[in-house]
């Protein structure tokens, strides 16, 4: 004969039996809430931070116009005069390096909103409602992803020039089918949650489901990644400018520097190291960036 265990009346049952006390519970969500910043987050968005306000100041805080020659002044090395010295037409590289950060800048991060504004609807259409549309939108993506985004994007610029408008449209084609498929991830995962099957029972409409429900919970996913695309633009327009289809002399561009500088690397090698410098140091700011904001949104989860 199996006896039950006894039950006191006034213990809780069931389900609320199983719950924390009130004060684990609150002592954790304060424990989340007192998280430190993440360092990559600090250090990313510093750097990060550093570039664009020396973007906006470039007029006020370059010593020297940045196209301006000193024949009598090539190839200085760093000192008092041009703190990152002087390249083969005598221009202050410091100069070259600050007015650079507005081409960079300016070249990444509206094509890089543009993506993310286009890229939202197409992977939610895709990963929410299913069926033709994710078949259709995946095939358009997956073929464009078989071509490699820099090999991708010399061939944009020889077929479109190499003005800045092009650059932009160029930035916005190699990324764009990249970003469809993180969002359209996104999308399906969040899709199959509870609360979104919720919503669904209880009515609502499919545009209030895609902007309150899965909008709500993947934008911060898709701000990580739109950081992490920000460091592969620098690169690829860098590595157009290196190979001379993209920014064009005598403008400012740091991937138009190295490829200027190349020349004469042996006997002045800081005309390659500034510039080289402040790329690496850039795509650093937003790889901890994007880093440190998907710890950020791991923690608080």
């Amino acid at each position: 004969m199996t006896t039950s265990p006894v039950t006191d009346a006034n213990e809780p049952t069931g389900p609320a039996a199983r719950t924390p006390a009130a004060e684990p519970v609150g002592a954790e969500t304060a424990t989340r809430r007192r998280a430190p910043w993440p360092l990559g987050l600090v250090v990313g968005g510093g750097i990060v931070a550093i570039v664009v306000l020396v973007a906006i100041l470039a007029p006020l805080i370059a010593p020297a116009d940045p196209n301006a020659q000193d024949l009598t002044g090539i190839l200085l090395p760093p000192g008092p005069g041009h703190l990152l010295g002087t390249d083969s037409l005598g221009r202050d590289i410091a100069s070259r390096i600050i007015h650079g950060a507005r081409f960079e800048l300016g070249l990444v991060l509206p094509p890089l909103l543009v993506t993310v504004l286009v890229a939202l609807p197409l992977g939610m259409a895709a990963g929410y409602v299913g069926r033709w549309v994710d078949k259709v939108v995946s095939a358009i993506s997956d073929t464009l992803l078989t071509f490699p985004s820099l090999v991708a994007a010399i061939v944009l610029v020889a077929l479109l020039g190499n003005g800045t408008v092009p650059l932009m449209v160029t930035l916005v084609v190699t990324q764009l089918p990249a970003m469809v498929r993180y969002v359209r991830g996104f999308a399906k995962q969040v899709s199959s949650s509870q609360y979104v099957l919720a919503a669904r029972s209880s009515g609502s409409s499919t545009p209030t489901i895609l902007r309150v429900h899965v909008l709500g919970n993947i934008l911060g996913q898709v701000l990580v990644i739109a950081s992490l695309f920000a460091s592969e633009a620098i690169l690829v327009i860098a590595a157009l400018g290196f190979l001379g289809v993209g920014v064009q002399p005598p403008n400012a561009e740091w991937g138009t520097m190295l490829s200027e500088g190349r020349i004469d690397f042996m006997n002045a090698p800081h005309v390659m190291i500034a510039p080289g410098a402040a790329i690496a140091l850039l795509i650093l700011g937003f790889n901890l960036l994007g880093d440190g904001l998907r710890d950020r949104l791991d923690t608080r989860g």
